[in-house]
């Protein structure tokens, strides 16, 4: 099977402007961290490259595709400690993603994650 465009992204070249490519200008990201969903090709590459930075290249072990879903499973470090996330896409009908959810765990590496991307993004998340 071939790798879905975010994990090409995510694992090749994790820049904004590399995620730009790839998402729709719509899309709908629904954050681990966030109370609400964030909307707009631009903020959400801005957020896709600042957590990348954060747990750097993640290691994917898992990807499962059905129509124009995906669901992906890393694991990655924040800090030292041991994350691990799953991401769920939807594809629009050009093959841009257009909504982007991602669940992470454990808590107290989730925490740490947030006020890491609320100091580099200079807002309060509402975790």
């Amino acid at each position: 099977m071939k790798r879905h465009p975010y994990r090409i992204a995510s694992e090749d070249e994790p820049t904004a402007d590399r995620f730009g490519q790839i998402f729709a200008p719509n899309i709908v990201f629904r954050s681990p961290v966030a109370a609400d969903p964030v909307q707009g090709v631009e903020v959400v590459r801005t957020i896709q490259e600042l957590a990348h930075q954060v747990f750097g290249r993640p290691a994917y072990r898992f990807e499962c595709r059905e129509g124009s879903n995906t669901v992906l499973l890393f694991d990655a470090r924040v800090d030292g400690e041991p994350l691990q996330a799953a991401v769920m896409s939807r594809d629009d009908d050009e093959g841009r993603v257009a909504e982007l959810a991602v669940m992470m765990r454990p808590l107290s590496v989730v925490r740490t994650f947030s006020a890491i991307m609320e100091s580099r993004l200079g807002l309060n998340l509402d975790f």
